[in-house]
């Protein structure tokens, strides 16, 4: 019984291989120049005889990093303007840390490998310490504002 299993899963991974392959052909121009293509039907007739085949196997698209934040701004008196300042960081801040989430959560079902887990694992770190250094500003920006309203 296992090894009937153990027949279907080996089945189901080369049918799965197979499916991400596809062929590379490469032949001289008139140029002589390398062309690559990967329909057969785009190599001129007299050069199909000289092509050279090779598979190729369909990779993952890279995902672009996200831009890092800018900086809080350094606020040294309460007044409307560095408030005001503040609170638009700290607005930008919350968006980019929530679209940064997102990314990260569907990210996370494609994680097959130790090297994908372990870059995951880095952004989850890096968005944590964005968050705490958020939060700090946040009560930062809290008590100002109750100061400014005295």
């Amino acid at each position: 019984m296992h090894r009937l299993i153990f027949v279907y899963v080996i089945i189901i991974l080369m049918a799965g291989i197979a499916s991400a392959q596809s062929e590379v052909y490469n032949y001289k121009d008139a140029q002589g120049n390398n062309v690559f293509t990967d329909d057969l039907s785009q190599v001129p007739e007299d050069q199909r005889a000289n092509v050279n085949t090779q598979k190729s196997i369909k990779s993952k698209p890279v995902q672009q990093r996200p831009k890092p934040p800018k900086p809080a701004p350094v606020v040294p008196k309460n007044t409307d303007k560095t408030l005001d300042a503040l609170k638009q960081w700290l607005t930008d801040e919350n968006d980019a840390l929530k679209q940064e989430k997102e990314s990260l959560e569907a990210m996370k079902p494609e994680i097959n490998l130790p090297k994908d887990q372990q870059d995951y694992n880095a952004k989850v770190r890096s968005i944590n310490q964005r968050i705490d250094i958020y939060k700090e500003k946040l009560a930062d920006y809290q008590d100002k504002l109750k100061e400014f309203d005295k």
